[in-house]
């Protein structure tokens, strides 16, 4: 457990220092691409890291599994999945007109 606390604490180090007050000072440093590299690189390092300690973590069951509730979840994600397609098509059901707004400049 100690491992996936520190690819977890490593991976939030990256993301919230690194990429946030630091970005700057490093880009002046090493340059755009530079710094988008190495950023990249360990990025996929921390990522690989918190994979695999979580794949030696030990697994603990909270609460008995209840069979039926495997066949629910894929009824969701598949409900989840057709609401997304829907949602990102060019004739979104949900849209309220945002094309007449934008050629009325409200």
């Amino acid at each position: 457990m100690a491992l996936i606390s520190l690819a977890a604490a490593f991976w939030l180090g990256l993301h919230l220092i690194v990429a946030g007050p630091l970005r700057v000072r490093l880009v002046g440093m090493q340059g755009e691409r530079a710094f988008f590299v190495i950023f990249s690189l360990l990025s996929i390092v921390g990522l690989v890291w918190f994979v695999f300690a979580y794949h030696a973590a030990p697994w603990t069951p909270l609460w008995p599994p209840i069979p039926a509730l495997g066949y629910l979840a894929i009824v969701l994600v598949f409900l989840a999945f057709l609401l997304t397609v829907a949602g990102s098509g060019p004739t979104n059901p949900t849209a309220t007109g945002p094309g007449r707004m934008i050629d009325n400049k409200l």
